[in-house]
């Protein structure tokens, strides 16, 4: 037989013992917030806030590493794409512009 796994873990914490709608607002909730602003310490605050909340939801990090790992490959290949088809976006968002190389 073949090994399967399953995305649910099995624990008992505070995260695991909240009812699945109030999980699924948090994540909407969560998102929309993200799309919201454009700061990077926003950002690290819900970065910070979502590894808090891995940690209190006792997951180990060998469940989501590869997710993890997915989600820095996607965002670096974005970004260098961003930079290659429009590389003046960032400066079109700030609306000023600084000479790294002369």
């Amino acid at each position: 037989m073949s090994k399967v796994r399953a995305l649910y873990i099995d624990e008992d914490s505070p995260i695991h013992r909240l009812d699945g709608s109030i999980k699924f607002l948090m994540l909407i909730v969560w998102i929309a917030s993200v799309f919201l602003f454009s700061d990077i310490r926003v950002f690290l605050m819900f970065l910070v806030g979502g590894f808090s909340l891995l940690r209190l939801a006792k997951i180990p990090f060998s469940e989501y590493k590869p997710l993890l790992i997915f989600i820095i490959v996607f965002t670096i290949f974005n970004s260098l794409f961003l930079i290659i088809v429009t590389p003046n976006y960032g400066t079109s968002l700030a609306g000023s512009s600084r000479e790294v190389l002369k």
